[in-house]
């Protein structure tokens, strides 16, 4: 996460004095973090993505698998990343979720195993990375 800092010239005007807000008339030093919040979108952090392909690559190899080309972006944005990935025996998907939708990994999940076709097969998971 980038920390940045903005100087504010803060003006009152009319009825509002400085003294009513507890400030002085002068520049005020505001913390101003990045839109993109590691906690909330870990996708955007340098290193996420080897990570993640890491870990595909680990998942795929326990199941005889073997990755035969990079990941293709099917979708990337605040709330999920969608990959598929193409295997000797086809494509496989990945999908990461941030913090606040981990839930959604152990649903999907039991989805998977106990309503045909609610969710597609899941070959691997873990729920405290966001991964499914």
């Amino acid at each position: 996460m980038r920390h940045s800092e903005t100087t504010w010239l803060l003006h009152a005007t009319g009825a509002m004095s400085w003294q009513a807000l507890g400030a002085a008339p002068e520049q005020v030093q505001v913390e101003v973090r990045a839109a993109a919040r590691p906690n909330r979108t870990p996708w955007f952090h340098p290193d996420w993505q080897r990570q993640a392909a890491a870990w595909i690559s680990e998942q795929l190899q326990r199941r005889g698998l073997r990755q035969v080309a990079a990941p293709r972006v099917l979708k990337h944005w605040q709330i999920s990343l969608l990959w598929q990935v193409p295997t000797c025996s086809g494509p496989v998907y990945f999908k990461a979720v941030p913090e606040h939708f981990r839930h959604e990994v152990p649903v999907t999940v039991q989805l998977a195993g106990k309503v045909p076709g609610a969710a597609p097969p899941v070959l691997a998971c873990d729920p405290e990375q966001g991964f499914c």
